[in-house]
Formats: C-alpha cells, sequence, structure tokens
C-alpha cells in the first residue's frame, strides 16, 4: 500500500520538548473578563434572568471598550493639568464628560465609594 521508494518520514528527535514549545498565555478571548460581576448585577436587578454565554461576550466588550475609552480620557486630563499622576479628579472628570444627567452622577457616586471602601482596606 505504501510506496517503498518514497523517502521515509523524518524521525521525532528529543529536542522537541515541552521546554522548547512556548505555549500562548494571556486571556482567553471566549472568556468574560467582567462576567461574575455582569452576573452579580443582573441577579441584583432580577433573580429570574439570565444571559447566554455570547450575549455575555457582547455585554463583556462593551464594558472593556468602555473602560478603555475612559482610561485613555482619564489620561488626557492628567496629562491636559501637566500631571503624570493620575488623580480620581481626573476620572470624575471624564466621566462626566463621557455619561450625562443621571447616570454619570450614580457613577460617580458609586466609584468614590468603592474608593473610600478601598483605602480604609488598606489602614
Amino acid at each position: 500500500m505504501s510506496d517503498p521508494t518514497a523517502p521515509a518520514a523524518p524521525a521525532a528527535t528529543k529536542s522537541t520538548t515541552k521546554s522548547t514549545i512556548k505555549k500562548k498565555r494571556g486571556l482567553n478571548p471566549r472568556r468574560a473578563q467582567f462576567g461574575s460581576y455582569t452576573h452579580a448585577v443582573m441577579k441584583q436587578t432580577d433573580p429570574a434572568v439570565s444571559i447566554a454565554s455570547d450575549a455575555m461576550l457582547v455585554v463583556d466588550g462593551v464594558l472593556l471598550d468602555f473602560a478603555d475609552r475612559l482610561m485613555a480620557k482619564s489620561f488626557k486630563m492628567a496629562k491636559y493639568d501637566s500631571k503624570s499622576t493620575l488623580k480620581p479628579k481626573h476620572v470624575r472628570a471624564s466621566v462626566y464628560n463621557m455619561l450625562r444627567g443621571e447616570l454619570a452622577k450614580c457613577a460617580v457616586a458609586e466609584g468614590e465609594k468603592a474608593l473610600a471602601r478601598f483605602s480604609q482596606s488598606g489602614k
């Protein structure tokens, strides 16, 4: 069945060990980073509601995009102030700039509450 005149396949060598094979480490693109937090907020809102994994990935993408844009705008605010350190006032100003009205007020209040909780835990 096999052709005896064909060249033989190269034999496996010991040079391809686990140490030479590099695995790509990093975040799994099919796993939501904010999934547990999104699920907790959804259950606080309505315990009977669930979400599909594909929908969770979409929500996670929206949250990651917003976080990236928020940080970029915050760093621009700090640079505009000629500061190299990001301060809460820069993040607050960028939140007010990106979000409007009651949503911005609620986001800033929750952020300040989280910051106070974090600073108390560090003492």
